[in-house]
């Protein structure tokens, strides 16, 4: 649940919010009026539990509003008074978004997606949106867009030092994968024969093809005579393989092993496995230059988002009254 929040709470953050008046009860009813209590006020401006609620049935998945934590709940509610803060604060700045900016942002989303008015309908609807919600979701993006670069962006900064240090301490993620080049003997289990006596048999096997390795045979004679593999013609060759493209038990050996050993035999569900690493290929770093744009890009990123969040939870709410009842 905290996950979601966290991500939720930077959607709403964008703007990507249901508006306040389509979660509004309908006039007379009842059972909204129970459940409409007012949990706060902005600037006299109320927030209901009915807002609270919708919101997190439909930005929190699988949540259920009556088994969420009192704590959760705050959370969303914070999240709920920002985003009136931001609205108000957009009016007062006069920072609004006209229809045909809507409409030209959707219109350059469904070309980017190659989706068409019935493509995108059915892709807001498993969203849980309609293309009217969207279109106020939309709208707040292009405002807090506006808002950004009037308040925030020119504040940012993403230094040379600050590039440097994300790529030294991620370097794994600037790296090309390491690899091994596999062969293996494989025995199959028997069909038709008891456990016990299908790992007679197996283990038998394997002790005459692991014999003739240790005598000094070549691993790829020994896998065309011996092993029960499709591979077997080419010597057992597996290929040259990166860590998730070999099931786990033997991804685990191979990847311990060093260039020109056999392991011992290895088993899996559908019988024993001799390795034998032909060749291991190291991850080689990625350059610095090649990558410090994007670096840059995403440390700009995070950077104006929280920028942003200080902006509106710091200052923005010195300007604005906010009760919690």
């Amino acid at each position: 649940m905290n996950r979601d929040l966290a991500a939720r709470g930077r959607a709403l953050a964008s703007g990507l919010l249901l508006a306040a008046s389509l979660l509004a009860a309908a006039p007379g009813d009842v059972h909204a009026a129970v459940v409409n209590r007012i949990v706060a006020t902005v600037d006299g401006e109320p927030i209901t539990t009915y807002q609270v609620d919708t919101f997190i049935r439909a930005n929190v998945r699988g949540a259920n509003p009556e088994t969420v934590s009192a704590e959760d709940r705050k959370k969303v509610l914070d999240l709920l008074i920002n985003d009136m803060i931001v609205d108000m604060e957009s009016q007062k700045l006069g920072v609004g978004v006209g229809n045909e900016e809507v409409t030209a942002y959707i219109e350059q989303i469904k070309k980017q997606n190659n989706l068409d008015d019935e493509k995108l309908a059915k892709a807001l609807e498993q969203q849980g949106l309609t293309p009217e919600t969207y279109r106020i979701q939309v709208r707040k993006e292009i405002q807090r867009s506006q808002l950004l670069a009037r308040n925030v962006r020119s504040q940012v900064n993403v230094t040379p030092e600050e590039i440097q240090k994300f790529y030294d301490e991620h370097k794994a993620q600037f790296s090309d994968a390491d690899v091994v080049t596999v062969r293996h003997i494989f025995f199959a289990i028997p069909q038709n024969v008891d456990g016990q006596q299908a790992g007679q048999i197996l283990g038998e096997k394997a002790k005459k093809a692991y014999t003739r390795l240790q005598g000094g045979e070549s691993f790829e004679s020994v896998a065309r005579s011996m092993s029960e593999g499709p591979d077997a013609a080419q010597g057992g060759m597996l290929g040259t393989l990166k860590r998730g493209e070999m099931r786990p038990e033997l991804e685990q050996i191979a990847f311990s092993m060093h260039e020109g050993q056999f392991s011992q035999p290895v088993q899996s569900p559908y019988g024993l496995h001799i390795l034998y690493v032909e060749k291991r290929h190291a991850g080689t770093a990625v350059p610095l230059e090649t990558v410090q744009e994007q670096i840059k890009e995403r440390l700009y990123a995070q950077a104006v988002e929280t920028k942003f969040q200080q902006w509106v939870t710091e200052d923005l709410r010195k300007g604005h009254t906010v009760v919690i009842k």
